[in-house]
């Protein structure tokens, strides 16, 4: 991890008072009676403070705070008391310091009692929840020169070590709450690596491979011994950086004053993030959101501002949720009720259409239109080569956190009481005229049935505008599970865990034969309710194709006997439902559970078809056994011309996720011959083509 904005200040505030090492930390003043530091009375009145020439001594609070201690500053000598003295007093004893202290502690409130909490539920020392005051000032929005993102300031890779999801439609560094529970999974692995807070803590900032080496190289075994012994680090790719070397110290002296916040006098300083984001006011309650739901009607709905709710909202990237994953959206604790309700609306989100013109390729469109091919395939189950004429559905997107214009102008218009005709003016645009009044674009597309294709307006055309009056239409269906993110009872959170589980992908006895295509369904979307692959379900129902489609269609979902007896994909299905089975609980993160069995996230994934990283409270997650593991032996794909994770992952009947965590990829570009390694579980292949496959 890389902290965010405190180095940065610390170098404005008091850029001569900077420890360069901890080696050079002692004083020729300070004479304690004992080597280490405690609360212990006759040490604390004979404890001598060195006197600084720039900020002068402590005072007796100051001293007194100083001196406390907690399970993560316990046993520490005079020497490297000294050090932290150093950076105790950069936010003790400055005014800027001071500010910045009051400012972070601002951020914090909303966020604070719930990673104490989290670190407290998984019996790890509940100050470890300072250590987001050092990484980034408890920013939800923070981002860092190497692209660290979120409070606890994760760099990518290791996020999706620790189970967080990073794609086109959401990256869950930036959600506060999700990636707490993953900072506290990734601490205790480091402390069960090295046994030791502060190594740790190096090691979160580091890497566990710089410190393991570093370690080795100079026959340490803590933090403090390493430092002394840095110097003598001839390896420049061993040696500690400063960055390191301060990280810890930081942390401590952090750590001594948000303890005794109060009685330091300090308090909150009200401030803004930056950037048009805001503080929260309340707890946030997460509720659980329909796939490809708008989450700018959502958002009036709510009837909060855009703004508002991406305050409470920073891990989604589009405005859009995603097509092929569940996911939650948070709102105050307040609106918890409104919450619910707008939850069960229909308000598939935001489409826009794009016609197939002569020459277009998934590839180039997605180039004019910035959705990437995979999503263009998960929104419209289409294939090359491309139809001309044909009907592609965008879904809208606006990606505001690395867009630095996306404040501008991200508020909804005002939303007429009565229903009102407008005249289509030069320069106006579907999305354009949705926007300025107030409505998603799935509203103005229901009121105007008669428009096809909305990119193609013409000048004086008229469009209904929809009244406040008109709402959208509530589903009739049981209660969706409300997933309460902070302090909530269990009770709320586990209604609806069962519903969540695909039976179909577990069960080789669906309930039903057939299905009745209803509003708002794409072939991808009722092959993922029942357990099957695109292909699958076009291969039963005649090459069916998506946009042949139709309300009230009846579609076949189950295979007939013959079809199942002569298609080997059936068997993984059967077999999923004699392995071992986790419920997952309040707390877990995929992370942590894989981490209890002895797995990696990676193989979970494999053993569980569609599983994400946002789990539910109450939801069953397949757990393999040895055997199957050992079975499981990985495809090794070398990558051609044309290939992209999305048709590798078709190919091989896995999802996209799991090649990215099996193969720790960055990112979704792919390289002709690379080698792409796919977690194999009895899965067969969707193709005959297996020449480029190597056992």
């Amino acid at each position: 991890m890389r902290s965010f904005s405190i180095s940065k200040l610390r170098h404005l505030i008091l850029p001569a008072a900077v420890c360069l090492s901890l080696t050079a930390c002692g004083t020729k003043n300070y004479q304690p009676e004992d080597n280490y530091v405690s609360t212990d009375d006759s040490l604390y009145e004979n404890y001598i403070l060195s006197v600084d020439e720039e900020t002068g001594p402590l005072l007796e609070a100051e001293k007194k705070a100083f001196l406390s201690v907690s399970e993560i500053d316990r046993n520490i000598t005079a020497e490297q008391l000294k050090c932290i003295e150093k950076e105790y007093k950069h936010y003790i004893k400055n005014p800027r310091g001071r500010v910045t202290i009051e400012r972070f502690m601002y951020r914090a409130m909303p966020y604070l009692d719930f990673t104490k909490k989290v670190f407290r539920e998984k019996n790890m020392p509940e100050e470890l929840a300072y250590l987001a005051f050092v990484e980034s000032g408890y920013h939800p929005f923070a981002r860092s020169s190497a692209n660290a993102l979120g409070m606890w300031q994760f760099m990518a890779p290791t996020a999706r070590h620790c189970g967080l999801t990073i794609n086109w439609w959401i990256d869950e560094r930036l959600d506060p709450y999700k990636a707490t529970y993953a900072a506290a999974d990734y601490l205790q692995e480091m402390y069960d690596e090295f046994n030791d807070w502060h190594l740790a803590l190096a090691a979160y900032n580091a890497g566990p491979g710089k410190i393991r080496r570093a370690l080795t190289e100079t026959g340490t075994d803590n933090f403090f011994d390493l430092m002394d012994a840095n110097e003598t680090i001839k390896n420049s790719k061993i040696k500690i950086k400063k960055e390191t070397a301060d990280y810890v110290p930081r942390f401590i002296a952090m750590a001594k004053i948000i303890r005794s916040f109060d009685s330091l006098g300090f308090e909150p300083k009200e401030n803004e993030l930056g950037k048009g984001h805001n503080v929260i006011k309340e707890q946030a309650i997460a509720i659980k959101a329909q796939r490809g739901s708008d989450l700018k009607a959502i958002a009036r709905e709510m009837d909060m501002s855009w703004q508002h709710f991406r305050d409470y909202n920073p891990a989604f990237l589009q405005t859009v949720t995603p097509l092929n994953a569940d996911t939650v959206f948070y709102v105050p604790a307040s609106l918890q009720a409104r919450g619910l309700e707008v939850s069960r609306m229909e308000m598939l989100a935001g489409w826009s259409t794009y016609t197939i013109k002569k020459g277009d390729t998934l590839s180039g469109i997605s180039k004019k239109t910035g959705v990437p091919v995979h999503v263009l395939r998960q929104a419209n189950a289409v294939s090359e080569p491309l139809r001309i004429g044909q009907h592609l559905r965008l879904p809208g997107h606006n990606t505001y956190i690395a867009d630095k214009n996306a404040n501008k102008s991200s508020s909804l218009g005002p939303r007429p009481e009565k229903d009102l005709n407008y005249t289509v003016k030069s320069g106006d645009t579907f999305g354009k005229i949705a926007n300025n009044h107030g409505l998603a674009l799935a509203e103005l597309q229901k009121a105007n049935p008669q428009i096809k294709d909305v990119t193609k307006l013409a000048l004086g055309q008229q469009i209904r505008i929809p009244g406040t009056k008109q709402h959208f239409k509530v589903k009739e269906q049981k209660p969706v599970q409300n997933l309460i993110a902070a302090n909530k009872t269990k009770q709320i959170q586990q209604t609806a865990s069962k519903k969540q589980e695909m039976a179909p992908a577990s069960s080789s006895k669906p309930s039903k034969s057939r299905y009745t295509i209803q509003k708002g369904d794409t072939l991808y979307s009722v092959a993922q309710k029942h357990g099957l692959t695109v292909a699958e379900l076009q291969e039963m129902n005649n090459g069916l194709s998506p946009q042949n489609l139709a309300i009230g269609q009846s579609i076949l979902v189950k295979a007939h006997e013959n079809y199942i007896a002569s298609n080997s994909k059936e068997a993984p299905r059967q077999n999923l439902a004699k392995k071992k089975t986790y419920t997952v609980k309040q707390g877990d993160t995929l992370y942590s559970i894989a981490k209890s069995h002895g797995l990696s996230v990676a193989e979970l994934q494999t053993h569980n078809k569609n599983l994400s990283t946002s789990i539910s409270i109450g939801q069953t997650i397949t757990i393999p056994s040895k055997t199957q593991l050992a079975a499981a032996k990985p495809i090794v794909h070398i990558v051609k011309k044309g290939d992209t994770l999305y048709s590798i992952s078709k190919n091989y009947n896995v999802t996209v996720d799991a090649i990215v965590a099996y193969n720790n990829l960055a990112g979704n570009s792919l390289s002709i011959g690379q080698k792409v390694k796919i977690p194999n579980t009895n899965y067969t292949m969707a193709s005959a083509d297996n020449s480029d496959n190597i056992q």
